[in-house]
């Protein structure tokens, strides 16, 4: 959805409808009584209320004893008491019961993030309302509820009290529904201006709250004390104010000049001076009308009022709902293309030939090539190194092989077949890997080498994958070993790693569980060159028997390996072994011998 185009009312209300749909799926049997029960017990709330006034001034009028008036307002009471009452217990049960409801819509939520393909990710504008739909999906549905049930409990409301009205003088109820027609149609045009306004303004505050952000976090402390950082984050900070100012500057006049008309002549004329001028006419001139009726009229005109401006604002809520909406039910719609593939089943019991066949790909349609026409044969057991500079389209062309993305033209084939012919799970548990962003989780260690629930039977296996990580000095000495909690996100005392010790931590993970492929995107980055020569001969002493495909800067460990491919430019420029290389004296001989003085 363009944050610039407008959507109609149509499509307001279409999106409004299905996530009132999405809601009431969930549990149909109870908003079904919930929405019948609070709208027939507001409705007789609202007519006692008339018909007690209009009791009252007849009871005056009539000279009524106090004892027959007693007991009657004693019997309108008690009912209005227990109706109240019994709305107040709904409400509290239905407050409950939604906060079941958002639970199993977040994690239904959560459950659709975790299979979106990754190329979402790398897409501006669907990973905006990805965000957004992540943002406000479950408030959204629970607004919804909420939003439903108070307009139809309106409008129930409005049929009763316009019921009563209409046995006294029906005239008089057109007033209160030409104000909130006013009323109505100021509040759509200002929803949109809102809407406007919050699009232009809402980057502007991401800005602001980042440039904010930054100076509380823990991991900006140091630089921001050791550096002058700080000066163009505060400008950032000051000049995110100042356009936020002028946005609001840009639709805040008209906005007030509309407000106070809706108010002079919905508010002040419809509600406050014409209808009781029209009453009191009623009554004292044309005598069409008794002092008790006018009173009651008036009592239940304001009522109805209110209840139109209430339902006036309801909508607007919705139709502001139904402008995120699209975002939500775009993101619940989207069609995952890769993440639910289901297909053969794959050999794991050994490595087998994967090919990679004339393979190009892309991000958008109309995009330049990140990859083009990349051809490659990696045999079972070989150990290979991919090599380039930046922005060269290695990590890309590791995303393909592990079908995170699918290739525009060509493909690629394990053991003799397109691999979108096998499961995607079950293809994906050929690999092992280890990426250059990984992350470190709040979690124990051992959860975080596992990457799953743990057990004490799992101990031995994980304390023997820290070991071939090169970890286990550093955990041998924790108190609580691999129970031990990384970082202090929920415990004051967990612990902190550096960040080779992050590295080492990842790459264990690869030995948890021994796969026939691991692939490794700069592994040792962050260590010093004698951890990296022993991870590395651990490595390749460990996978002996699988395939092994290393993505490189560090051209220290190409040297190791069976075959090298140079990327660059989204294409192989040059393959062949490390000795090969060299004597051709191309681009991998002039970056080797320009890092060669830190590896000799």
């Amino acid at each position: 959805m363009s944050s610039k185009k407008s959507m109609p009312i149509s499509k307001i209300i279409s999106n409004c409808i299905y996530i009132l749909r999405y809601a009431i799926k969930l549990s149909p049997s109870y908003y079904t009584v919930y929405i019948v029960a609070r709208s027939l017990l507001l409705s007789i709330q609202n007519v006692l209320v008339v018909l007690m006034m209009k009791f009252l001034v007849e009871s005056v009028g009539q000279r009524k004893t106090f004892n027959d008036a007693l007991t009657n307002i004693i019997i309108l009471c008690g009912i209005l008491t227990v109706t109240i009452i019994s709305l107040i217990i709904i409400d509290k049960i239905d407050e409950i019961k939604s906060g079941c409801i958002i639970g199993i819509i977040q994690r239904e939520i959560l459950e659709k993030a975790s299979k979106i393909d990754l190329l979402c990710y790398d897409r501006t504008d669907f990973y905006n309302e990805f965000i957004r739909a992540l943002d406000r999906g479950e408030t959204q549905i629970a607004q919804s509820i909420s939003l439903v049930v108070n307009i139809i409990s309106g409008i129930t409301s409005i049929i009763s009290i316009v019921a009563v009205i209409a046995t006294i003088n029906p005239v008089i109820a057109i007033f209160q529904f030409i104000a909130c027609l006013i009323n109505l149609v100021t509040m759509i045009w200002i929803k949109k201006v809102e809407y406007k306004m919050n699009l232009e303004s809402d980057p502007i505050a991401r800005k602001r709250f980042y440039s904010r952000r930054v100076f509380y976090q823990a991991s900006y402390a140091k630089e921001i004390k050791l550096t002058n950082i700080k000066e163009p984050l505060l400008q950032q900070f000051y000049n995110s104010i100042e356009e936020e100012r002028a946005v609001v500057k840009k639709y805040g006049f008209n906005m007030i000049l509309v407000k106070l008309s809706n108010y002079v002549i919905g508010w002040t004329l419809c509600v406050y001076c014409i209808p009781p001028l029209y009453m009191l006419y009623n009554t004292v001139v044309t005598n069409r009308i008794t002092i008790s009726e006018m009173s009651a009229t008036h009592n239940a005109n304001t009522n109805v009022f209110y209840t139109l401006n209430d339902m006036s604002n309801k909508i607007m809520e919705l139709q502001n709902i139904g402008l995120y909406a699209e975002n939500f039910k775009k993101f619940m719609e989207y069609d995952i293309k890769i993440e639910n593939s289901i297909g053969d089943t794959v050999l794991c019991d050994r490595p087998y030939l994967l090919e990679v066949r004339n393979l190009s790909f892309k991000y958008e349609e109309d995009g330049d090539y990140i990859l083009k026409n990349v051809n490659m044969v990696i045999k079972p057991n070989e150990k290979i190194a991919i090599v380039g500079h930046n922005g060269a389209g290695k990590t890309t062309f590791i995303k393909l092989l592990l079908r995170l993305y699918d290739a525009m033209e060509g493909g690629i084939y394990y053991n003799g077949r397109n691999i979108k012919e096998y499961d995607i799970n079950d293809y994906r548990k050929l690999f092992g890997t280890v990426f250059q962003d990984f992350q470190i989780y709040a979690g124990t260690i051992g959860e975080n080498v596992m990457m799953d629930y743990t057990s004490i039977d799992d101990k031995p296996k994980i304390n023997a994958a820290l070991k071939k990580g090169l970890m286990n000095d550093k955990v041998e000495f924790l108190k609580d070993t691999v129970d031990t909690q990384i970082t202090r996100e929920f415990y004051d005392d967990g612990t902190s790693l550096s960040g080779g010790e992050q590295q080492k931590l990842a790459i264990s993970r690869l030995f948890i569980h021994k796969k026939p492929i691991a692939i490794l995107d700069e592994p040792p980055s962050a260590l010093d060159v004698v951890a990296e020569h022993e991870l590395n001969h651990s490595m390749l002493c460990e996978f002996k028997d699988s395939t092994i495909i290393m993505i490189s800067h560090r051209l220290s460990t190409t040297r190791m390996t069976d075959k090298i491919y140079m990327f660059e430019n989204g294409m192989i420029i040059e393959e062949g072994t490390h000795d090969e290389l060299m004597e051709n004296s191309g681009d991998y001989a002039e970056m080797f011998r320009k890092q060669a003085q830190y590896y000799a």
